[in-house]
């Protein structure tokens, strides 16, 4: 398995006069909450959900939802707790997608057997490596109309890593001055790319891995910042549904 922590982090973001999103919340059972938020924030490359439950804790991150999807379930949730929920729109720019092929010459049950052995992975973390031009770009800011295009992560690379069945380690060019951070992103099943990873500011290497059977897949990274936070939105969950009811008061006497 692939031991690779993802780096989530939680950004700031200077707003640019977007409006902030309106987030509403329901519960679609006493342990499920069904968030809806509005899909205005100027198009965005997504939104990314996130919860706590007492207001002092740090927000966790749920999902990254794609752009057009503005709903979320959370489900499942420990009964009789409060939970409080927030949107965050994000942008900027992308590199070109890379396609990676991994595992060739091996039969299903090959490639599956490997996997499940261990491997080294200690290359993977994220980190900031000698990238050829990497040194003399131009960097520009990713905020701005005039500069984000040219910000956009460059010369986005997979390298595979033939000590493992299914490891390769991504590089791009950084050349932004004030992302937050780049996202990894995967193309899905249909025409979006998911975030599968946050890693911070000024990193432009990190590992990843398939997982049998998939043997193909492309990727892209995207230098990012996030718009201004929804509404925050709260619940508190009800009982399990076979919890017991508690039993009736006893009725006092008159005397």
């Amino acid at each position: 398995m692939l031991p690779v922590a993802l780096l989530l982090l939680v950004g700031c973001f200077a707003s640019r006069g977007l409006a902030a999103e309106q987030l509403t919340v329901r519960q679609s059972s006493p342990l499920d909450a069904v968030l809806t938020w509005s899909d205005s924030a100027g198009n965005p490359g997504g939104y990314i959900v996130e919860y706590i439950n007492q207001p002092a804790d740090a927000w966790v991150i749920l999902d990254f939802s794609p752009p057009g999807r503005n709903t979320f379930t959370h489900p499942r949730l420990a009964p009789r707790t409060p939970y409080r929920y927030r949107v965050r729109p994000f942008f900027g720019p992308t590199s070109k997608p890379v396609a990676v092929t991994i595992a060739e010459g091996l039969s299903d049950q090959g490639y599956a057997e490997a996997y499940a052995s261990p491997e080294d992975y200690s290359w993977a973390p994220p980190q900031r490596l000698a990238v050829p031009g990497d040194a003399v770009l131009a960097r520009k800011s990713i905020r701005l109309p005039a500069t984000a295009a040219g910000a956009a992560p460059g010369d986005l690379t997979a390298h595979v890593v033939k000590s493992t069945v299914s490891g390769f380690r991504l590089t791009w060019s950084d050349r932004s001055t004030d992302e937050e951070g780049f996202l990894l992103e995967r193309l899905g099943d249909g025409r979006d790319f998911v975030v599968c990873a946050v890693v911070e500011p000024d990193i432009n290497a990190f590992g990843w891995a398939l997982e049998p059977p998939a043997r193909q897949a492309k990727f892209r990274v995207r230098a990012y910042y996030y718009g201004p936070p929804s509404n925050v939105v709260s619940i508190v969950t009800g009982a399990e549904p076979d919890e017991a009811p508690p039993p009736p008061a006893a009725a006092k006497s008159s005397g």
